[in-house]
């Protein structure tokens, strides 16, 4: 068998998820720092940051998490401190909490690689400290370089010198307001590996398929699923309720990214609502692992649904989902004429 795979063309998503947990950055020292790297969607001052805090010790306060923008240093880690913010309030510091810094003035620039550097301004720290919930791996489907950049660095000394934490995307919102309300197009995520049965209960993601074309799929890219020994599982694609196409079953666990073939190509149709499931084909005890996030403000145009027998779960999602294209005819065009446009798929599939 061949050791390359190339999934070419592909409608759906992929989240930044960890097999165990997302790892945290302790800021119990006033020289700490904790640099997160991220790439400017679009020129301007941003609306906001969010942040995702996970356990607090003592009393720190809100304003004592303190924000910056850094600019990126040649060797890839946070350069020059560009702007520093809190949220202003006294309020406490509660564990598991979503954070948001507002009232930036630093004109970015769209395309533009940063970094978002955290520090602990408490008078305090050794005492009254937080932990940020800072990363989530990519290593395969969602990319290794590029953009969103990858890469997390932390300081001890104040931000003089920089180690890097590994090649975790930031767990982060950059949100922004360009006249008609905010957006962002990062997911906050705060667990990567709940889980849940399939018996009886399969799982997935609901879509509706873009406007003016019919799609042309070959297979599914899913993610993950777990399956002891003496079990099987598929993937089957529904519209409007009814089975369009089945994978070949799967009869072993699944431990990370899920390529499964479908055995003819299927053409799916234009605007219609679509359903991707996993579903056991003999056993009982098949689990699926996915991802958990904040849905306090949720990426703009994003048109998936995590569905769990039929209904849709809002908060979870299936870490990637991807119908993978034929690549000698990806699609037909069946309205409208001319060169049908897809959504963004570089938004669409990667957030973080």
């Amino acid at each position: 068998m061949s050791l390359f795979y190339r999934d070419g063309m592909a409608f759906g998503y992929a989240l930044p998820f960890f097999l165990d947990a997302i790892p945290g950055w302790t800021a119990n020292a006033a020289e700490r720092r904790l640099g997160m790297r991220f790439v400017a969607r679009h020129s301007g001052a941003l609306a906001g940051i969010a942040l995702r805090i996970g356990s607090v010790t003592g009393s720190p306060q809100q304003r004592d998490v303190k924000v910056s923008l850094w600019s990126v240093a040649a060797g890839g880690g946070p350069g020059t401190q560009l702007e520093e913010r809190d949220n202003g309030s006294s309020a406490a510091l509660s564990s598991n909490s979503r954070l948001v810094v507002t009232g930036w003035t630093t004109n970015l620039t769209a395309g533009q690689d940063y970094f978002i550097v955290v520090r602990n301004g408490n008078q305090s720290p050794t005492t009254n400290h937080f932990v940020i919930l800072y990363g989530a791996e990519t290593t395969t489907i969602a990319g290794t370089t590029s953009s969103p950049p990858r890469g997390t660095y932390a300081s001890t000394d104040s931000g003089s010198t920089w180690s890097s934490l590994g090649t975790q995307r930031g767990n982060y919102q950059i949100i922004y307001n360009t006249g008609s309300g905010d957006f962002t197009y990062d997911w906050l995520i705060t667990n990567t590996n709940h889980q849940v049965g399939l018996n009886n209960n399969p799982c997935g993601v609901r879509f509706t398929t873009p406007s003016g074309v019919q799609l042309r799929v070959v297979g599914v890219q899913f993610g993950w699923i777990i399956s002891p020994s003496g079990n099987s599982f598929a993937l089957r694609i529904k519209q409007r309720g009814s089975t369009v196409a089945t994978t070949l079953t799967m009869p072993r666990s699944n431990d990370g990214i899920l390529f499964l073939p479908l055995p003819d190509v299927v053409t799916l149709q234009d605007n219609t609502q679509t359903d991707v499931e996993a579903f056991i084909t003999s056993g009982t005890n098949v689990t699926l692992v996915y991802v958990s996030v904040d849905t306090t403000l949720t990426p703009t145009a994003f048109p998936f649904q995590f569905i769990q027998n039929g209904n849709v779960v809002a908060g979870r999602f299936t870490g990637v989902m991807k119908l993978i294209l034929d690549p000698s005819q990806p699609f037909d065009v069946v309205s409208g004429g001319g060169q049908p446009i897809l959504p963004p798929m570089p938004l669409v599939q990667t957030f973080m």
